[in-house]
């Protein structure tokens, strides 16, 4: 049976990530990327357009939710530098994954349908980890939202 998460990207690392067909988390989450099997199926929050914004730079802001993946390997570790870094992080736990679909929607209007949002008013605070298992039903709401979007 599949788990569902959330990866928290910048937008620039997740059209890396894409391209790669990989996804990859910092030294402090190497344990979490060994949590992933293959066969689970991820979502990425957008949280701003590239890993290097400053933080509460509105002009920088994305929000938004966007592709579907499917983990299709085994976990491992690589120093070689494919995303935009920060701080000198290079995400060197990494686990391929394939692409099946690169829509996107907003976060904001799905936060009171979400059940690992609960606080409305913090409701990003979960995604600062990087990464959130939830559950098959908050995956089906946010492509619904994706899918109505169009795109």
């Amino acid at each position: 049976m599949p788990h569902y998460w959330i990866l928290c990207v910048s937008e620039d690392n997740y059209e890396i990530a894409r391209a790669h067909g990989l996804i990859g988390m910092s030294e402090r989450a190497g344990k979490a990327i060994r949590r992933l099997d293959v066969g689970d199926m991820l979502t990425f929050y957008i949280n701003r357009t590239k890993v290097d914004s400053p933080p509460n730079d509105p002009a920088a802001k994305v929000q938004q939710f966007r592709g579907v993946a499917r983990v299709c390997g085994e976990a491992f570790e690589s120093n070689d530098l494919i995303w935009n870094i920060r701080a000198g992080e290079l995400f060197p736990h990494r686990r391929p994954v394939e692409f099946v679909s690169d829509m996107s929607a907003g976060a904001r209007p799905l936060i009171e349908q979400l059940s690992f949002v609960t606080n409305t008013m913090y409701w990003a605070l979960p995604l600062r980890q990087g990464y959130v298992e939830i559950t098959a039903k908050d995956l089906a709401t946010i492509q619904a939202a994706m899918e109505a979007r169009g795109g």
